[in-house]
């Protein structure tokens, strides 16, 4: 993804929607460290008094995006009834009126956030007196609507505030008035507030502050409950991330540190290169991916061998559903007949969901096809280029432009030998690539039509009509290097921190049918509480 909205989200909902993983990732990762999230972010008040987020602001004050920003804080605003859950008594309202206008602090105040799997979880916010009022009206007439216990008045060190216990989720409850903050806790967090007020205390603020707008870190191994995919494999690492602006554009860095050796080897890049031609709009090249592959159960069960461990992507914006990946590998078109009836099982599941067209063999053309489909034709085939065998993907019949990729592209590959991954994008044509691929997804697994006049479309659709007419902005550059044998760097230039993929389907989460938890399905109507349905995949 790739704005601003969506960089400040992720401190209020993704951070508060991880504690939700708490039993069932602590579970099945027993023995991982219990951290899920750690941030700190500067608040948009800070953020965009910096003229290095000129654009930011720009952005951010687009006719669309209050609107958008409205639904994010309703939304966000439904996690502590989420994370309650039976604890709370049937038929409990969601008090979304309450948590909502907390939420507006956390998006312009400075603010820090520490959940672990304990459950454990501070949250920390600057604010004015009379803000800390509202705080702890709104924080004291939810808990006693919820029938969670009587608030008594309690001090801690040099803040006071008020508590309530409980025998089970959350089990103790605090709201403390710190100095200039309010410290907000739950669970089992003691040490952590405790250790959180006596920085307060000496710095005048809960940790140092380290230059970024937005620092932290996060434990991926602890979001395999919120995010499915995540639960197929092992070794996840934790990373130590930071945004901060130079010159208009966004600087993302993390530092990813595995529990154990990742086990990548660098290995000479085999790109179709006779296939791929300006004018690029985006290029994506990664190796050492099989283990991923393997360790990922629904692509295992294709038996497709050997397993890629390369993957080349590129972009073009000539026609819609520009999507075309290439990976190296062997006796392809042997292979692609008998994969057919899996690839079917894997799309439409086993008995099928209802759905539209069919996955057949092409006969004629040795292909793997999706038939049936408006405009878009998904397919898996084979190409042979450069004396390589190729594995593909593709959702629309190749456009076949003619001039030369740009100059130095695979030569610049090649000299990194520590390069996991690149990729490049033009953000405003790829926004609506996403879109579409989406749309498609509805349309083939008949799951009911998105709203095109939701908050999240109207907005996306002003962002790519606002980068349209300023194409300098538009480039995000991402690299993955392995520094060591447990560690790899990510870093990325962009306007606001993420692709234009990540931006849509974050859209897609915040409006899916059963937020907080993941999910891309869109509720057909404007209701907030739509009837429950089956989710994407």
């Amino acid at each position: 993804m790739k704005k601003v909205f969506w960089i400040l989200s992720l401190i209020t909902v993704a951070a508060l929607t991880a504690c939700n993983v708490k039993v069932a990732s602590s579970s099945r990762r027993a023995g991982v460290d219990p951290l899920i999230v750690r941030a700190h972010f500067i608040g948009t008040a800070q953020l965009f008094a910096s003229p290095d987020a000129a654009k930011l602001k720009e952005a951010w004050g687009l006719p669309t995006a209050a609107t958008l920003r409205g639904e994010m804080i309703t939304r966000a605003a439904l996690i502590p009834s989420y994370w309650l859950g039976a604890a709370l008594p049937k038929g409990a309202s969601t008090q979304t009126n309450l948590f909502a206008p907390l939420l507006e602090d956390v998006l312009v105040n400075e603010s820090y956030v520490d959940c672990t799997a304990a459950p454990e979880f501070v949250l920390a916010v600057k604010v004015s007196d009379a803000r800390a009022r509202v705080w702890q009206t709104n924080l004291w007439q939810a808990l006693v609507n919820w029938k969670l216990g009587q608030p008594a008045a309690v001090q801690a060190a040099t803040a006071a505030g008020f508590e309530v216990k409980t025998a089970g989720v959350p089990g103790a409850f605090r709201c403390l008035r710190a100095g200039e903050w309010i410290v907000v806790s739950a669970g089992n967090a003691s040490a952590r507030e405790a250790a959180l007020l006596a920085n307060i205390k000496a710095l005048g603020r809960p940790a140092k502050p380290t230059g970024a707008w937005l620092d932290g870190e996060a434990n991926l191994a602890r979001f395999d409950s919120w995010m499915p995919v995540l639960a197929n494999l092992e070794n996840l690492p934790v990373a130590r991330f930071s945004l901060s602006n130079r010159a208009d554009f966004v600087r993302t860095h993390a530092t990813l540190t595995f529990p154990k050796a990742h086990g990548w080897k660098p290995e000479p890049w085999i790109i179709p290169s006779n296939q791929i031609h300006d004018p690029l709009i985006s290029f994506l090249a990664v190796r050492g991916v099989a283990p991923l592959f393997e360790a990922y159960k629904p692509l295992a069960s294709l038996g497709f061998k050997p397993v890629p461990n390369q993957v080349i992507g590129w972009g073009y914006n000539s026609l819609p559903f520009q999507f075309n990946y290439a990976a190296p590998s062997r006796n392809v078109p042997e292979q692609l007949k008998p994969l057919t009836p899996r690839v079917s099982g894997l799309v439409f599941g086993t008995p099928p969901v209802p759905h539209t067209g069919e996955i057949i063999w092409d006969t004629n053309a040795q292909r793997v096809l999706w038939r049936g489909l408006p405009l878009a034709l998904p397919q898996i085939g084979s190409l042979r280029d450069n004396g390589h065998d190729f594995v593909t993907l593709t959702c629309f019949p190749p456009s076949y432009p003619t001039n030369n990729p740009p100059p130095g592209l695979y030569q610049s590959l090649g000299e990194r030998k520590d390069l996991v991954a690149f990729d490049f994008e033009m953000t405003a044509p790829r926004l609506p690539h996403w879109r579409q691929f989406y749309q498609l997804q509805e349309i083939g697994l008949r799951f009911p039509p998105a709203r095109t006049n939701s908050p999240v479309q109207a907005w996306l659709v002003e962002f790519q009509k606002w980068l349209e007419t300023r194409p300098q902005l538009g480039e995000s550059v991402t690299e993955l290097r392995s520094t060591s044998a447990s560690q790899m760097v990510f870093a990325r230039k962009s306007l606001t921190g993420l692709t234009a993929v990540e931006i849509v389907t974050l859209g897609r989460w915040l409006e899916s049918t059963n937020f907080p938890a993941f999910g891309t399905v869109q509720p057909l109507s404007t209701s907030r509480t739509p009837p429950p349905r089956r989710a994407a995949p």
